[in-house]
């Protein structure tokens, strides 16, 4: 059986808080020249990233219905419950946090310096989004590396956790349907959608060996996340993980021994902490791991 190895790929095959720290600072030049002095646009993107590590998606529209169902006593009409309890698009959401985070950012004023607000959310909901993707490329190394994978007859695929327009937009713009099998790209979103796991569940990571024809004891994961990524592989029985950590990144592993298996290392569990992919692929153990039938 073919061996295979499955990347995650926020801050793995692509820098996303790179792409990030990129987006915000054209999100606040753009609040800044539309606003002026009138605009903390420091204060509001850092109040906008609060709202979105809070509620990354709205969560609030399917609450509210439900509460709204549990104290009625009239009759509605069902499609209009259905309407009610469906979320706003995720794009639709982050300019309401966009909008929530100008209203403590700027002095409001008349009419017109609302209409100007609700402008100014739909601006930095489009340049954050526009320029964040415009950022996300796979490096052409590590393409490079995966082809030499695929060379080799090891089967590779993508796990990512994520909203699926998010991520599928994402996707779409690193040029990963060119480097992966596209039945082999797995979102956590659309999992959870169909009633299955994301990670670290187990679901999720058997469910791509299933897809792969792959076994668990001939695959490995790559990733930056220790809990979703590292542990939830090895609970779902991987052969190894790499671990995806950037060398500028604070070093917060609470001692990699200490923080996994109660202090104890794995048997026979392959290993490896690794600044990016590229550096994971020329790893010797990784080589020899791809190499030893």
């Amino acid at each position: 059986m073919a061996k295979a190895i499955f990347f995650d790929l926020d801050d793995t095959l692509v820098r996303t808080s790179d792409a990030d720290r990129v987006a915000y600072d054209a999100v606040k030049r753009r609040l800044e020249r539309e606003l002026g002095a009138a605009v903390d646009a420091e204060a509001c993107v850092e109040r906008y990233k609060r709202g979105v590590k809070k509620t990354p998606w709205d969560t609030q529209t399917a609450e509210a219905s439900e509460e709204g169902a549990e104290t009625s006593s009239e009759c509605v009409d069902t499609d209009e419950m259905a309407a009610a309890k469906t979320p706003m698009h995720v794009w639709s959401w982050r300019r309401v946090l966009w909008e929530r985070a100008l209203e403590e950012s700027v002095s409001l004023g008349d009419e017109d310096a609302r209409r100007k607000l609700d402008y100014c959310a739909y601006v930095a909901n489009d340049t954050f989004r526009d320029v964040r993707l415009r950022e996300l490329k796979i490096p052409r190394a590590v393409k490079d590396e995966i082809e030499a994978l695929k060379c080799a007859g090891v089967i590779v695929g993508v796990i990512t956790n994520g909203d699926p327009v998010i991520q599928r937009e994402k996707l779409a713009a690193c040029g990963a349907y060119k480097v992966f099998p596209n039945e082999l790209i797995l979102v956590g979103g659309e999992e959870i959608l169909a009633g299955r796991e994301e990670k670290p569940g187990r679901g999720v990571f058997e469910r791509a060996l299933a897809l792969a024809g792959a076994s668990a004891d001939r695959a490995v994961f790559m990733g930056d996340n220790w809990n979703a990524d590292i542990v939830g592989a090895s609970a779902a029985g991987y052969a190894g993980a790499v671990w995806i950590k950037r060398d500028d990144e604070k070093d917060d592993e609470r001692s990699v021994v200490d923080a996994w298996n109660g202090g104890k290392p794995l048997e026979n569990f392959l290993f490896i902490r690794a600044n990016s992919v590229v550096d994971a692929c020329r790893d010797a153990h990784l080589e020899e791991w791809v190499t030893d039938g």
